[in-house]
């Protein structure tokens, strides 16, 4: 959990710091949140690695143990529904390369004539059609790195961080949009608590479907994620031994179950 907590708030310097930067280079914030958002999504990988160098460094005659058992190598409920939500509207965030570009110009192009209100308007669901893919992809991935990290109640887990994103964005979204720009996009509801809940269940579904299919399929993996992590601390030759330890058990499993059935057979 502690290189987990640094992880966050490394990811979020640099993601600051990328904000700032591409913000004044261009002064476009939604390509400056898709950057940014690029770095706080990594959050994931960056802990990754700091955990199996810290594991390699344990492995050091002069060095302290800190090779996690696998319970420990689990992070708590609430830590993975508040870390998940923040990796979540950092993959929402990463549409903002494509879908600002188009919000950019259906503002530019609002303040020609030629260009009707319901011609806007048609427009901006394309932004949500952009940040689709990434969306699904995204939730599927965070879906699965919940099953690796989360020992209890990962289900649970996945949905409350589900509607926690859908809220954050949802949220963000009426205090940014303009009232036209809301109606556009979720076709012609208001801003209050009826129109919430609109713009909410739908992006709640969305990324609850893919996040439990990949915290299903995650399940399979969490054994193969720990011992991925635990032998990122030995040296390549002792690896190899333990696989090949490994791969003489199976073969032996493997002789005895075939020799039980045969005997059954016959």
């Amino acid at each position: 959990m502690r290189l987990v907590t640094v992880s966050f708030f490394l990811v979020a310097a640099i993601g600051a710091v990328l904000f700032l930067l591409v913000w004044f280079l261009t002064n476009n914030m939604d390509a400056a949140k898709g950057v940014a958002a690029c770095a706080v999504a990594a959050l994931p990988t960056v802990s990754s690695a700091l955990e199996k160098s810290e594991a390699k460094e344990s492995s050091l005659p002069d060095k302290k143990m800190a090779i996690r058992s696998i319970e420990g190598f689990s992070i708590s409920f609430p830590a993975v529904v508040a870390i998940g939500a923040v990796i979540g509207v950092a993959i929402l965030n990463l549409g903002s390369f494509f879908g600002g570009v188009l919000v950019a110009a259906v503002r530019a192009l609002g303040t020609n004539e030629t260009m009707s209100a319901a011609e806007q308007g048609r427009l901006f669901p394309i932004v949500g059609l952009a940040n689709l893919p990434i969306l699904v992809v995204g939730s599927y991935l965070l879906g699965k790195w919940v099953s690796w990290r989360c020992a209890k109640k990962g289900i649970l887990a996945v949905v409350l961080m589900a509607f926690l994103i859908a809220i954050i964005n949802r949220t963000f979204d009426a205090i940014t949009l303009t009232k036209e720009e809301w109606q556009a996009l979720f076709h012609g509801s208001e801003k209050d608590f009826t129109g919430m809940a609109t713009a909410i269940i739908p992006q709640f579904t969305i990324i609850l479907i893919p996040g439990l299919f990949g915290y299903w399929r995650g399940c399979r993996q969490r054994t193969n994620k720990y011992m991925d992590y635990l032998l990122s601390a030995l040296p390549e030759e002792t690896r190899n031994s333990i696989v090949d330890l490994a791969f003489d058990e199976v073969t032996r499993v493997v002789d005895a179950r075939r020799a039980k059935a045969k005997m059954t057979a016959g």
